[in-house]
């Protein structure tokens, strides 16, 4: 009998279904990149699209970052660094805006994906454990992140 690996030539299943998870996602991506290099859509259908594209990840930050937030943290924490991360990005956008004006677009979605990004990549500082949200304060990281000791547990 074959085992996993080798019936998928060498590749686990897991292998597999991660790239088939990056496809799905990054096909309709080019797919809508080609669209608009080729075709002008009209204002209306433009604007419909990204409103379903605000909608959808405002279901995803609900579900995927803010609810384990809230769980961890509480309300309190979980709902101030919400309000604290949008002012954030408002203020800088606005401020992005004002320096470049319509060459904006740009920066500011680097911005976004910046801090979108960031609080993802501060779990690698503990990776058995989520971080909180005041990962950069040696004293959280140490109280969310203990060293590994010696003696079992």
């Amino acid at each position: 009998m074959l085992t996993v690996a080798e019936r998928n030539h060498g590749y686990s299943d897991g292998v597999i279904t991660a790239v088939l998870y990056g496809l799905a996602t990054a096909l309709p991506l080019a797919a809508g990149a080609a669209i608009g290099l080729r075709w002008t859509l009209p204002r209306w259908l433009l604007a419909g699209l990204m409103a379903f594209g605000a909608g959808t990840m405002i279901a995803a930050v609900s579900s995927e970052l803010f609810e384990p937030a809230f769980r961890q943290a509480g309300p309190t924490i979980a709902g101030a660094a919400l309000f604290a991360g949008a002012a954030l990005y408002v203020v800088a956008n606005r401020l992005i805006e004002q320096r470049l004006g319509p060459a904006a677009i740009g920066p500011a979605l680097m911005l976004g994906s910046i801090l979108d990004g960031y609080p993802r990549t501060r779990r690698w500082v503990c990776p058995s454990r989520p971080v909180g949200v005041w990962s950069w304060s040696s004293r959280w990281r140490s109280a969310t992140c203990p060293r590994p000791s010696a003696e079992p547990r």
